[in-house]
């Protein structure tokens, strides 16, 4: 990195109390070794056949998780979670012992939706004996269960650890017993690692298998597979006349010895021992280490027969069939129309499986899904074996079943023939069918590509708000209802990016017709980001209002109008409006006009409502070529000015926007403040995160992939301006984990000053490793910056930070987002807990921000309100939550931070109502009265 300027260096020493606080200079980084010729070969080639859009998501994650040399051992992520149970077991003695607030101790989460829209969703189970009742699992939001056919969802067990829930299957020989498999298999994205050749970059990697013996009301681990980053499918083999039987899966190769877990190197593994142990297959033979995508049970007459797909590491994909119970494969082979054998072996991502009824041709009917993006391709063939697996001919066309790939893929065949024809769907994007009469499944004349003819019963595009009854694009399983008989039960049930839906006759289903959505209560919708504006005054012994709005992964940007009872703890309204299509990113409510809500895309494009975000009808503020090489997700703020707040956006270089709700907005309104041409301005690595001073919006941060912080004293500096251009600072510190990415900036709001540099701020970073979360003061003797996550057991668990936010009336309090849940820290950061107890648990933590409170009235000018003590968390898996943390200080009624007598007679005078309220029982009685007088004192910081 180039050193600043003289210049600057100048202007820094002017404006600052003493210059090492910045610790201006390089930092000195480990060295990664170079991977080999064969290693770059491979990842050129997974780069090759990744879609544009695909590249950039994964992109995403990984650098939240990356270490500073650019990788992710999953070694790390173990450490991270043995460190999180310390943690909680240290927590729930030190708190016991420590005095806390009672809202601490007992704390008062409230869901706050989405209850209409569903997040990712990649398993669904029914309980044979019940067809009212299943499970569902969410890909980063748990393991559900409904009772009413999908229509409302409750978690099946809150303490289960692991929310990746992405595959399910029950004991044919017992009911009452289900496996669950954790980790997200698809999402992987191959690195060369200098130590194995390899290393695997999951980006929501689970924690092995669960097993429940109660048909899934209580859920244990089974030990052996602690550790497990993803199992993508599992079957589970009849008993024989022993009573033994084996458990088997495909699941994800992974490299490490942490804990001893197994490397499933070659992707399929069985146990005969009830999971207590596990053997890996001798003969399945992939070129490089092997991800198992599949393994499917054939009921055929009387034997155990199997069939199991692997991609390597060049994405091969290659499919194998056992004919033993599993102890020996043999690759299949694929006939061509003009009757030549080859193995099974092609150019894809993935390959899925359907397994035929056991009455068409003793159950041998094999169906599989092949699904790629290579160039300009992006679909699915459909393949079908009669012999077991054996031998596979191609019945659609190449690539025929739109948009199937390494995301997304099903692919079912009906148990039983409706009106004389097998029904088959395969699913992609969309869903496509075709109708197949018993007599063409013939071993003797076998069908070709062209005997089959298939048609689409989606269009995603129909998907529309507000009643989302047509299906959501990006299928993930397609199942049968339990009582499926092809006459008078016809209904079939589908998983995709947005939850479920069913159709009560798949042999009619239409793109337009004959479809409704079932999930409420489901809450796995996955948040980007967050963004929370109360529309009344905040009032802690009143009813509230406010407007909740996020970017989610598929789901577009969402608007949850919510409303509340006065102690806060119950919600009339979860359901949400759709603003915004595709994947949103982060969201910004105008806290002046917040009839003005900014919204974008992944693809750098951003879009401003004008009515509060309750429809689709949106201006474009359209960037231009200067914003490509953004994130994913991009950092979007509104600046802290108090009337008129700016637009500050972050790609490759850093934009504003002096006038966001001008009436009409072009491209040459953005004035570029900061890029890659200022001698300052980190190169080559985009913007991660934005913030500005609370009381001095000319003080901006910016914090970037690669790690580095910069700041300026000037960003309000226009061309044309005296001080133009705008003077950029290295503000990086030897305390900061170095090349890990910048993932927040937040400013301590009580303590915020309007002097530049002198206001405490904290930086959150990613990675798995020490040290995330750093704190920057000059003022007080505290000299620059310093590491705040603790030591020892009480410590921030070495996870990536992703959210940050700080108390506005408590600076000893934080809180931190992480990959593994919510922290928080009552002193400082000298000791961290785990900030979960009926609260959104152990998912990932992307927004996270204290509301801000309804625009005020100062001198007959409108100005944004103070922010609350309402913390609102929008996760990526379980939705929408906050807590009131204000509900300590409503002990200081008139807000002089102080419990005195005017407060004692506060509650006096409001008793046998709700307004004197402490301790969040909705009444005023000598319990409140104790209360105060137990907590007399100073209770705030100003």
């Amino acid at each position: 990195m180039q050193q600043p300027s003289m210049l600057s260096k100048r202007l820094f020493l002017a404006t600052t109390v003493t210059v090492s606080a910045f610790a201006i200079g390089c930092q000195t980084r480990p060295a990664a070794t170079s991977p080999t010729a064969s290693q770059q070969a491979s990842a050129l080639q997974t780069e090759a056949i990744l879609q544009p859009n695909q590249k950039t998501y994964i992109a995403y994650w990984q650098r939240i998780n990356q270490d500073q040399d650019g990788r992710i051992i999953y070694d790390d992520i173990l450490r991270a979670r043995d460190q999180a149970e310390r943690n909680r077991a240290w927590s729930a003695t030190a708190d016991a012992s420590r005095d806390l607030p009672w809202w601490l101790q007992e704390t008062k989460w409230v869901f706050r939706g989405p209850t209409n829209i569903s997040g990712r969703t990649r398993t669904l189970l029914f309980d044979p004996n019940n067809s009212d009742s299943m499970l569902m699992g969410g890909v980063t939001g748990g393991l559900w269960k409904s009772t009413n056919q999908g229509v409302n969802w409750v978690e099946a067990d809150p303490q289960l650890p692991a929310l990746q829930v992405c595959s399910l299957q029950r004991d044919p020989s017992d009911d009452d017993i289900i496996y669950a498999g954790t980790g997200e298999g698809p999402l992987k994205y191959i690195m060369p690692d200098p130590t194995d050749g390899w290393i695997s970059n999951y980006l929501f990697g689970g924690d092995g298998i669960f097993k429940s013996e109660d048909n899934g009301a209580t859920w244990t681990q089974l030990n052996a597979t602690a550790g497990w980053a993803a199992v993508a499918q599992i079957a589970v083999t009849n008993r024989n006349a022993s009573g033994d039987q084996r458990i088997f899966i495909a699941g994800e190769s992974i490299i490490g010895n942490y804990n001893g877990y197994l490397d499933l190197r070659n992707g399929i593994a069985w146990s005969e021992d009830g999971g207590a142990s596990w053997t890996l297959p001798a003969n399945v033979s992939v070129n490089s280490s092997g991800n198992g995508m599949d393994v499917a049970l054939l009921e055929t007459d009387g034997d155990q027969e199997l069939v199991a797909s692997v991609i390597d590491n060049s994405y091969k994909g290659s499919v194998f069939y056992s004919e033993d119970s599993g102890t020996t494969w043999t690759q299949s082979s694929i006939i061509d129309s003009g009757g030549g054998s080859s193995s099974f072996r092609l150019d894809v991502q993935r390959i899925r499986f359907a397994t035929g009824p056991a009455s068409l041709l003793d159950g041998g009917v094999v169906l599989a899904i092949a699904g790629k993006w290579q160039g300009d391709t992006w679909g699915g063939t459909v393949y079908l074996s009669m012999d077991s697996g054996q031998t596979f001919y191609q019945v659609s066309d190449d690539w025929e079943i739109d948009g199937c790939d390494y995301w997304k893929s099903a692919i079912w065949i009906s148990p039983t023939p409706v009106d004389g024809n097998y029904v088959i769907c395969g699913g992609g994007v969309d869903v496509m069918r075709t109708l197949v009469p018993a007599a063409q499944f013939d071993p003797d004349s076998p069908p070709t590509s062209s005997s089959w003819t298939w048609s689409s019963i989606t269009n995603w595009q129909n998907y529309n708000p507000p009643d989302f009854n047509l299906p959501h694009a990006d299928y993930h399983v397609i199942t049968a209802d339990p009582g499926f008989n092809g006459t008078d039960n016809k209904r079939v049930w589908f998983t995709t990016d947005a939850g479920l839906w069913t159709t009560a006759d798949i042999s009619t289903a239409t793109t337009t017709t004959g479809w409704s959505r079932r999930g409420d209560d489901y809450a796995t919708t996955q948040f980007f980001g967050l963004d929370a504006q109360l529309t009344t005054p905040y009032d802690s012994t009143g009813s509230i209002n406010m407007m909740l709005s996020g970017g989610l992964q598929d789901n577009g940007t969402l608007m949850v109008n919510s409303n509340s009872s006065s102690s806060m703890t119950t919600n009339t309204n979860t359901s949400a409006i759709q603003a915004g299509w595709g994947d949103g990113v982060m969201v910004a409510i105008h806290p002046v006009k917040p009839k003005y809500v900014f919204g974008g895309y992944t693809d750098g494009d951003l879009w401003r409502s004008r009515d509060h975000a309750q429809d689709q009808t949106h201006d474009y503020l359209f960037f231009g070529p200067s914003m490509s090489g953004q994130n994913w997700v991009f950092p979007m703020v509104l600046d802290s000015d108090e009337t008129d707040p700016k637009l500050l956006v972050g790609g490759t270089s850093l934009h504003v926007l002096d006038d966001p709700t001008e009436s009409q907005v072009f491209v040459h309104d953005w004035i570029e403040i900061g890029s890659a041409s200022d001698m300052e301005w980190t190169p080559n690595s985009p913007v991660s995160a934005i913030a500005t001073n609370p009381k001095n919006p000319a003080e901006i941060w910016v914090g970037f992939n690669n790690g580095e912080v910069v700041a300026t004293k000037n960003g309000l500096a226009r061309p044309g301006d005296p001080d133009w251009p705008v003077n950029w600072l290295i503000a990086h510190s030897g305390t900061m984990p170095p090349g890990r990415c910048v993932t927040r900036i937040v400013f301590d709001p009580s303590k915020a000053v309007e002097t530049a540099f002198q206001s405490p701020l904290y930086v959150a970073t990613g990675g798995y490793g020490a040290g995330n979360v750093s704190r920057f003061q000059i003022d007080e003797g505290d000299q620059g910056w310093t590491d705040v996550t603790g030591s020892g057991d009480s410590a921030l668990p070495s996870l990536p930070v992703i959210g940050l936010a700080v108390h506005p009336k408590e600076p000893a309090m934080i809180f931190a987002g992480t990959t593994l849940g919510l922290y928080r820290t009552i002193d400082g950061g000298a000791t961290w807990s785990m900030f979960d107890e009926s609260g959104p648990g152990p998912v990932n933590i992307n927004g996270l921000h204290f509301a801000t409170d309804a625009p005020k009235e100062v001198d007959g000018d409108m100005t944004r309100g103070d922010l609350s003590t309402i913390l609102a968390v929008g996760t990526h898996g379980r939705g929408i939550w906050t807590i009131d943390t204000g509900l300590y200080f409503t002990l200081d009624f008139d807000r002089d931070c102080d419990v005195d007598i005017e407060d004692l007679l506060n509650v006096i005078s409001a008793w046998g109502t709700p307004d004197g309220d402490v301790n969040g029982d909705d009444q005023t009685n000598i319990t409140d009265l104790l209360y105060v007088i137990e907590n007399w004192g100073i209770y705030c910081t100003q």
